[in-house]
């Protein structure tokens, strides 16, 4: 099973009632990178030009990712646990690892 596959199995297993899982993607077709931060941990990742990410989380339900543009980077909010994703890689942000803890210590 993949990194993204494993995790939304995770997510989709410890959703509260009101929530579900959530995903985005995030595509740079400019020339240059783009700067991402991951809320509410602040991760920052660097979205090379070209390159597709997926964020994908858990929010309570009628409501999506929310995104924030600025001229120096695009912040990416998601309420809960949320990992990004580049095909069916997970990056090392802060919620991820956390999760990823918690899916070693549930299947030990």
């Amino acid at each position: 099973m993949s990194d993204k596959e494993e995790f939304i199995k995770y997510l989709e297993g410890i959703c509260s009632e009101g929530w579900h899982v959530v995903s985005l993607q995030l595509e740079n077709s400019s020339s240059g990178p783009l700067s991402i931060i991951l809320e509410p941990m602040g991760d920052l990742l660097t979205l090379a030009p070209g390159t597709k990410y997926e964020v994908i989380g858990q929010q309570p339900r009628d409501y999506g990712i929310h995104l924030e543009f600025s001229q120096d980077y695009i912040q990416v909010w998601v309420e809960s646990f949320s990992g990004v994703f580049q095909g069916d890689v997970a990056l090392e942000t802060t919620y991820y690892l956390i999760c990823r803890q918690k899916m070693q210590e549930s299947s030990t």
